[in-house]
């Protein structure tokens, strides 16, 4: 089994982002009731200033919009070292667990990097890929939980090697790893 990289992804749920569609809204509605209440008791024609303020607004908001449709969304973490699967195990950050000593080895390959999610802010966005995981239970029975980022659709794809050694192993079960991988992948134990 040739050996596996993949970036190690620190999620941070605390940091916060501002969509642009969170800043057009409110500045439409803002601007709106701003001129509303300025036009009250007035019926001359709409000024030169309101029409120029209106059509820069709204130059402003379709840019916004359609920026933030062909942007990728925040990951609201950071790339954190690296995750290296191989025949003897699971190194995260230069820190080793022998495949032998694992157990209740479990993944989850949900996101890739450009997945299209859909219609999140009224636009689609592509994702930056860092949703994936790998959890397990080491030798003192601590769980311990790693997340990492897949370049494609098929970077998975590259772990069914190390999977198929973790059946051997004992650190996942035959069922477990059809359920990951489909039957169609995974050796006969």
């Amino acid at each position: 089994m040739d050996r596996v990289v993949f970036e190690k992804y620190n999620p941070n749920e605390k940091e916060v982002s501002v969509k642009p569609v969170n800043i057009v809204i409110p500045l439409w509605l803002v601007s709106i009731i701003i001129f509303l209440l300025t036009r009250i008791g007035s019926s001359g024609p709409l000024g030169g200033f309101a029409i120029g303020y209106f059509i820069c607004l709204a130059a402003v908001s379709v840019y916004l919009l359609v920026s933030s449709s062909v942007t990728y969304t925040s990951s609201h973490g950071f790339i954190d070292g690296t995750i290296i699967f191989d025949e003897n195990g699971i190194t995260v950050n230069d820190r080793s667990f022998l495949l032998s000593e694992i157990r209740n080895l479990e993944f989850c390959f949900i996101d890739y990097y450009g997945k299209p999610k859909p219609y999140k802010n009224w636009s689609v966005e592509p994702t930056p890929g860092v949703e994936n995981y790998v959890s397990f239970d080491d030798r003192s029975g601590q769980k311990k939980m790693a997340y990492f980022k897949l370049m494609n659709k098929h970077s998975s794809s590259t772990l069914y090697p190390f999977i198929n050694a973790a059946v051997k192993a004992g650190a996942i079960s035959y069922l477990r790893a059809i359920d990951i991988i489909g039957v169609e992948n995974v050796d006969k134990p």
